[in-house]
């Protein structure tokens, strides 16, 4: 029953003229290629909408806080969430974070920690 209205519903589109991509068997194409094409996956999130279930997954793999390789993809996630906690853990030891500190400062802090240009008080970090 779902298939024939599925059917219906593209053809009544496609009478229409509006051409039917189905989004979810599309991008679960694109995520299962070996090693992922970012290049594939930036078009279809620009011509398609991205379905919800996959849109962290995506997001991740564009932005390159995962790699396109997909067997690495579970031990880069799992090295960079110990380095979050190491670097929470670095913040809280130097006495650089409160627990009244706003989510985005302490993410600020974290980043500038891990690139090296924390300053040395909080009063050189300039907030917009």
């Amino acid at each position: 029953m779902a298939q024939e209205e599925r059917n219906f519903r593209s053809y009544y589109y496609e009478k229409f003229g509006f051409r039917v991509v189905e989004e979810k068997k599309s991008i679960e194409i694109l995520l299962k290629e070996q090693p992922v094409s970012t290049e594939k996956l930036k078009q279809f999130c620009l011509r398609f909408p991205l379905p919800a279930v996959y849109r962290i997954h995506v997001w991740k793999l564009l932005l390159g806080v995962l790699p396109a390789n997909q067997s690495s993809q579970e031990f880069v996630q799992q090295q960079r969430e110990q380095q979050f906690k190491d670097l929470n853990k670095g913040l809280a030891t130097i006495r650089r974070v409160i627990n009244t500190d706003p989510p985005e400062l302490k993410l600020l802090k974290l980043y500038l920690l891990e690139q090296g240009n924390l300053p040395f008080e909080d009063m050189e970090l300039v907030m917009v």
